[in-house]
């Protein structure tokens, strides 16, 4: 029977690769470095299994694009 701790790898790694795999589905990366940094960890602390998926903080602005430029825009 697995544990906890493998299940919860298992399915961050299921998660992180469809995640990857969507980001190239839709032409989200170009170079492939920031696809590549999304990655995940599974930490026991006491009692408790805690996973976590990571990644550049500029990917939220690939998903969903960023915010009109308020005010007079720089042209910078």
């Amino acid at each position: 029977m697995a544990s906890v701790e493998q299940i919860m790898r298992r399915e961050l790694n299921l998660l992180v690769t469809e995640i990857r795999i969507n980001f190239n589905k839709k032409n989200r990366s170009a170079t492939g470095k920031t696809v590549s940094q999304i990655n995940y960890d599974v930490e026991t602390k006491g009692g408790n299994v805690v996973g976590t998926v990571y990644a550049p903080a500029h990917i939220v602005q690939l998903e969903f694009g960023r915010k009109p430029t308020q005010g007079e825009p720089t042209g910078t």
